[in-house]
């Protein structure tokens, strides 16, 4: 968790993409954790998608896409408002 914050704050990012797979709950659980401390610490937007190859009907293209959409507005915004010198 430590190491994906650091980059973010040492790169200045204004979103994330996560990926985890849904039948490893150790990697999913440090996503999530990832996620909420980008989130509710840094006020950096991050899309935390599934990525399961042993089970594809759990996969909804139009889902996919709307969560990205939203995703890519809040990387936007935040990007408008970003301030480099600090």
């Amino acid at each position: 968790v430590a190491s994906v914050v650091r980059a973010v704050v040492d790169y200045r990012l204004d979103g994330a993409v996560l990926s985890y797979t849904p039948t490893c709950r150790a990697l999913y659980v440090n996503q999530l954790e990832i996620k909420n401390v980008l989130e509710e610490e840094l006020g950096v937007p991050s899309l935390l998608l599934e990525s399961d190859m042993v089970d594809p009907s759990s996969f909804s293209e139009g889902q996919i896409m709307t969560r990205i959409d939203a995703f890519i507005e809040l990387v936007i915004e935040k990007a408008k408002h970003r301030d480099w010198m600090n």
